[in-house]
């Protein structure tokens, strides 16, 4: 539910007495030029004005419990307005996210980002958001982009209504699946590491952000005010990680997503290793696409989407170790998609009875996926199809 408590407005250039009669209880204004070190605010004025970096802001605005309803972000002069980084990145879009609201209005003008090639990346809306509905400038009466815009009041728009853009957003809460393998668990996470900053010992990170020529996470890590190490992970292997973790004595490190989706060496040497002591690493992503080869790995991520078809046999932990070992050969991807199938069967016909799975195990070298008492024909035959595909693409070689 949108709430009328706080707006945050980043890159926001000057005070303007237009920002009083906002329908918000709170408005906060980010600019780190020098030129705004006092900025005079009328008495009894409901904007702060913060002189400060953005990442410094945000942290400045997570220690005092602050959260966001309304986040404006109109131009943060990346060519000739000395930005050196886009608002509309992973960095940045998951450092703010402590400070969100479950659900909030994101202000901003689409148009302004054609020629830094992020009106896609906006587009899409891939950093653990949903997208609830899109507000027309023109039919909102209490909030138009143009109100914020340099440019448009510079040529005497500032109430233009169709320049800009709202969207009504909402969080997607955090949710993620976790397997042991000998002493280390992995856990995949769907949010943002700095939601975890006080449980992790160390994150590792690929400092350079392949979609942009602007943003160097290594010098962004610098400007938070955390104590938290930042490593480059970029070129590092899996063992050399590991290795990391044994010479720092950490307990517990947070990834995020650095091998362009090939993360088949990693589980590899994961489910093989031979760790001494306990260790916890959370993989953390913000689009819903990473980390695709390694969810069908997780035993829970089949529970979490398709419960009806793996509870009994999680309720049988014998039964749910075996499963489980059974996506070690690589299995997953296509039990996947005969769930899928069966999901969409299941609503196409939901008077048809579906059983859940029983055993899913290899003997004498084959995958046998077993749902005892099945009498639906269309189900026997996806189960076969599902087990002859698996034996003759992953479990021989």
């Amino acid at each position: 539910m949108l709430k009328n408590r706080t707006l945050l407005y980043m890159a926001s250039g000057d005070y303007r007495d237009d920002y009083e009669k906002l329908p918000y209880e709170k408005i906060i204004l980010v600019d780190k030029s020098s030129k705004y070190r006092n900025v005079d605010l009328p008495n009894n004025s409901k904007v702060t004005f913060l002189n400060m970096e953005a990442t410094s802001a945000i942290d400045y605005l997570k220690s005092k419990k602050i959260k966001v309803d309304c986040l404006v972000l109109i131009n943060e002069g990346l060519y000739q307005g000395g930005g050196i980084y886009p608002f509309f990145s992973d960095f940045f879009i998951g450092l703010i996210h402590p400070i969100l609201s479950d659900e909030f209005l994101l202000v901003t003008d689409i148009k302004h980002y054609q020629t830094a090639n992020f009106k896609t990346r906006i587009g899409k809306m891939n950093w653990a958001v949903e997208k609830i509905n899109t507000i027309k400038p023109n039919v909102s009466d209490l909030l138009k982009p143009s109100v914020f815009s340099y440019s448009q009041h510079a040529k005497n728009k500032a109430n233009d209504p169709d320049f800009g853009n709202i969207f009504h957003l909402k969080l997607v809460p955090d949710t993620s699946v976790i397997r042991s393998f000998g002493n280390i668990s992995i856990e995949l996470k769907h949010g943002s590491v700095w939601n975890d900053m006080d449980q992790l010992d160390f994150v590792g990170c690929k400092f350079e952000d392949p979609n942009s020529n602007y943003l160097k996470f290594n010098n962004l890590s610098n400007k938070t005010d955390r104590k938290i190490q930042l490593v480059d992970i970029s070129s590092l292997s899996t063992v050399q990680i590991l290795s990391l973790c044994r010479e720092k004595n950490i307990n517990h490190i947070g990834l995020i997503p650095w091998l362009n989706g090939n993360y088949s060496d990693f589980y590899d040497v994961i489910s093989k290793n031979k760790f001494e002591k306990p260790l916890k690493i959370t993989l953390y992503h913000l689009h819903k696409e990473d980390y695709k080869s390694l969810y069908v790995c997780f035993g829970m991520y089949f529970l979490k989407n398709y419960g009806y078809l793996f509870n009994r046999m999680f309720e049988d932990s014998t039964q749910w170790s075996v499963f489980e070992s059974t996506l070690n050969y690589k299995t997953g991807y296509y039990l996947d998609m005969m769930c899928q199938q069966i999901d969409a069967y299941h609503n196409k016909f939901p008077s048809a009875k579906i059983l859940p799975f029983t055993q899913i195990k290899l003997k004498f070298g084959k995958i046998k996926l077993y749902m005892s008492m099945n009498k639906d024909k269309y189900i026997d035959a996806l189960i076969n199809l599902t087990s002859s595909i698996i034996n003759d693409n992953t479990v021989k070689k």
